[in-house]
């Protein structure tokens, strides 16, 4: 890959690499380290419970439930969590014997389907069709196996989904008999947005071994200050750059263009840092973001976040139907011309 270089000797690519590489953790990080602190306790004391000792809830792990909207960041969150968790050793190497397995819902998600999932992340080869049954006695087979104490499942909306109560509860039941396996009791990680909080409010077994920590949307006025330090600390630190915008008032429109949710902000200040970069100016501006915007969602020029004197009045999960829809209007209005020969 050809690369430009820039001041100090480094090529955009090494640049887009550390920026994309940072991880610009707010409040709620501590919340989710503090119930994974709990997670971990709780689980290492069941396992040392042996005999007489192994009673109540000394016998049983638990559940930690992340909830937040598409866009809020808990899957970097928890990749992060996971790497800083001595526990877990190496997670990600499927061969490195690490107590922990992570996988996703699939959608539509039944019982026998995740079951397969947690087969795969045990490495377990799938080379026939199997029994339900059969799947889960090989995924308690394989747990216990490779002493895995800890399974994440991501995207657990999927179970949640409407039409799906039957398999829900399947999968309630299932999550509850791994939690209180007296041989080898194991700790459930849930992650997804919040329609998974009906998954866990029905069942009041799930709900009393559960630590939820819930990833809220942003405010834009609020938390205008404290995103502002993440922004500045991206494009000074990270690119080398400098902030040629009022960083709160930009911070604002960040956070309105990213629909509150504090991933898709901070992707939106990671893009807007690298169109600078290309463009060699040492500046990141208004025109980078409002740039961004416009290639992320199709928007018209005066439904731009970024230029809009009334950007906060803007639907921008709407975005690209009201450009089209402006662009049919446009087309109403527009008188058809007539083609004369001769």
């Amino acid at each position: 890959m050809q690369t430009t270089k820039v001041e100090g000797a480094r090529d955009i690519e090494t640049i887009a690499r550390d920026i994309f590489k940072a991880y610009l953790g707010s409040e709620r990080d501590k919340d989710l380290a503090d119930a994974m602190y709990r997670l971990t306790e709780n689980s290492a004391r069941a396992a040392d419970a042996v005999g007489e000792a192994c009673v109540g809830r000394l016998s049983e792990g638990r559940m930690l439930a992340l909830l937040g909207a598409s866009g809020a960041g808990k899957t970097r969150a928890l990749e992060r969590i996971f790497a800083r968790t001595v526990e877990f050793g190496d997670w990600q190497d499927i061969d490195a014997d690490s107590p922990l397995i992570s996988i996703k819902a699939p959608s539509p998600c039944t019982l026998k389907q995740l079951g397969i999932e947690v087969l795969r992340a045990l490495g377990y080869p799938i080379r026939r069709d199997l029994k339900e049954y059969v799947v889960w006695e090989l995924v308690r087979e394989r747990l216990q196996l490779r002493k895995v104490r800890y399974v994440h499942i991501d995207e657990l909306q999927h179970v949640a989904k409407k039409g799906y109560v039957k398999e829900a509860q399947k999968v309630r039941d299932t999550i509850k008999s791994l939690v209180q396996w007296p041989q080898w009791p194991v700790s459930v990680i849930v992650s997804g947005t919040p329609e998974i909080a009906t998954f866990i409010e029905e069942d009041t077994q799930i709900k009393r071994r559960c630590l939820i920590v819930n990833f809220t949307s942003l405010d834009v006025d609020a938390d205008a200050a404290q995103f502002a330090q993440r922004l500045t600390a991206l494009v000074k630190r990270k690119a080398e750059l400098s902030l040629g915008a009022d960083a709160i008032t930009l911070s604002r429109k960040v956070i309105h263009a990213a629909e509150r949710q504090y991933g898709t902000a901070i992707e939106i200040v990671q893009d807007a840092t690298l169109e600078a970069l290309r463009e060699g100016t040492g500046t990141v501006d208004n025109g980078h973001f409002a740039r961004i915007f416009k290639i992320r969602t199709g928007c018209s020029e005066d439904r731009n976040v970024f230029t809009a004197a009334d950007w906060r009045d803007i639907d921008v999960g709407s975005s690209l139907q009201l450009a089209l829809s402006d662009q049919g209007r446009g087309a109403e209005r527009k008188p058809n011309r007539v083609r004369r020969n001769g």
